[in-house]
């Protein structure tokens, strides 16, 4: 049906049938609250990680730097310094032993891109620094961030031409979640 020379919203229609309501009322409802109802496709965006580097400060119980077994009591920490350049195309993570870091790796990018940390909590105690140079289609962006007993605290920056502008600072997992959420979805 028509309603003052406008067509009734699919939208409207669904949820008037869920309501038991008039498709009218529904759809004034909706726009009263400024509720779109037309259906907009999504445009996907590419998302190309260009490095990744990171440094901590790893300690090790029972092993030493080269992986050897050594006496259980004793401990001793390891600088971490990575550094990962990616090219074009799709990238693994690999190693033929277990507890070499590549979930962590994974983690480590998540983290960066997402604002939320889900590493292990001794993980996230040895990062000290995160660098992740990214771009979301044609625009590059740069991501700085210190962790510091596992808070975060950095900036991202997106580049204009050839300068860098400041899109956010955070300090604490909320405003760095808050941050990258709204550079992806924007």
């Amino acid at each position: 049906g028509r309603r003052k020379g406008n067509s009734v919203s699919t939208l409207g229609q669904e949820v008037a049938a869920k309501l038991d309501m008039p498709v009218g009322d529904v759809d004034a409802i909706l726009a009263e609250h400024h509720v779109s109802t037309a259906a907009v496709p999504a445009v996907a965006a590419r998302l190309r990680l260009r490095s990744l580097r990171f440094t901590a400060l790893k300690t090790l119980t029972g092993v030493l730097a080269d992986g050897t077994e050594t006496d259980k009591g004793h401990t001793e920490e390891v600088p971490v310094d990575f550094s990962w350049n990616f090219g074009v195309g799709l990238h693994g993570v690999g190693s033929d032993k277990n507890l070499r870091g590549k979930s962590s790796i994974t983690r480590i990018l998540l983290w960066a891109l997402r604002g939320r940390c889900d590493l292990r909590d001794d993980v996230r105690d040895w990062l000290r620094h995160v660098e992740l140079d990214f771009s979301i289609d044609s625009t590059d962006y740069r991501l700085r961030f210190d962790a510091v007993d596992g808070k975060a605290a950095g900036t991202l920056e997106r580049q204009h031409a050839t300068t860098w502008a400041n899109v956010g600072s955070f300090d604490g997992e909320d405003e760095f979640e808050e941050t990258m959420g709204s550079t992806m979805m924007s």
